[in-house]
């Protein structure tokens, strides 16, 4: 069983439950492999299970339950509660918000790392309620656009928070602070442009991203296809935050500078595992 397939946390819920026989197990692996299709998508389009099932599924994995959200109306204040990225990033939706606490809609089984991560990153008390994956994806496009936004488009959003954050962002980028630049790699903006940058890269099909400090700017380049592609150039003073950052969920030490190191990341992107 491959290791990247079986960190899949439906995959090993449905395993768990034995639901899934040897044979079948192996076709979806397959499948995901060449398609890249998410677990959750390909269960259902080759029947394994149907979206009913998987749904209650879901629900009971997350201690929630499943809702009809087709008529619900979602306030304009409420949607403005999950950035873009996020939102895209993770398959929610916000249905319910307030200062200390939202309510999202998913579809996804999402692990409890991811929980975490999402409430980080949005500073407030997650819960969750499970709805189809038809209506996730058209509320995303009705609120958020389409999946073609830009990853310069979503940067601006952030924009604010990474001013408001510079202090200590400036204060990572010292050399030999090490209790700085962690602060600073696990700020909640520094996460989301991190997230963000991948978020593109996939979107993109990239095989491989560039993360390049020069003296002068800090450069971000991705291939595609065999041929270097670069994204507009985030300031400089994000170069050795957002490079810890890196090294943080790759499990590397962030105070070495001087030696290669071999690292591995896994995130959850738009339904899927990468």
């Amino acid at each position: 069983m491959s290791d990247t397939t079986r960190q899949d946390p439906l995959l090993d819920e449905l395993i768990q439950r034995d639901l899934l026989t040897s044979e079948q197990i192996q076709e979806v692996q397959e499948e995901h492999e060449r398609t890249r299709k998410s677990i959750r998508e390909l269960i259902v389009d080759m029947e394994v299970l149907a979206e009913d099932q998987l749904l209650e599924i879901i629900a009971g994995y997350l201690g929630s339950h499943i809702v009809d959200l087709k008529t619900a109306a979602i306030p304009p204040d409420v949607i403005r509660s999950l950035p873009t990225s996020v939102a895209r990033m993770y398959n929610i939706l916000p249905i319910e918000a307030d200062p200390d606490s939202v309510v999202l809609a998913t579809s996804e089984l999402l692990s409890p790392e991811i929980i975490d991560e999402l409430r980080f990153v949005l500073t407030r008390d997650v819960t969750f309620v499970v709805t189809s994956a038809e209506y996730i994806r058209a509320a995303l496009n009705d609120h958020y656009g389409d999946a073609s936004e830009s990853v310069s488009d979503m940067l601006s959003a952030l924009e604010v928070e990474l001013e408001d954050a510079g202090s200590v962002i400036e204060a990572g980028g010292k050399e030999g602070d090490e209790i700085n630049l962690e602060e600073a790699a696990n700020l909640a903006p520094v996460v989301r442009f991190v997230n963000l940058v991948l978020y593109q890269a996939v979107q993109d099909r990239a095989s491989d991203i560039h993360f390049g400090p020069f003296e002068n700017d800090f450069r971000i380049r991705y291939r595609v296809d065999g041929a270097l592609y670069e994204m507009a150039p985030p300031p400089k003073h994000l170069a050795l935050p957002v490079i810890s950052r890196i090294k943080v969920v790759s499990g590397l030490n962030i105070a070495e500078r001087r030696l290669p190191q071999d690292g591995q990341i896994q995130v959850h992107m738009g339904g899927t595992f990468c």
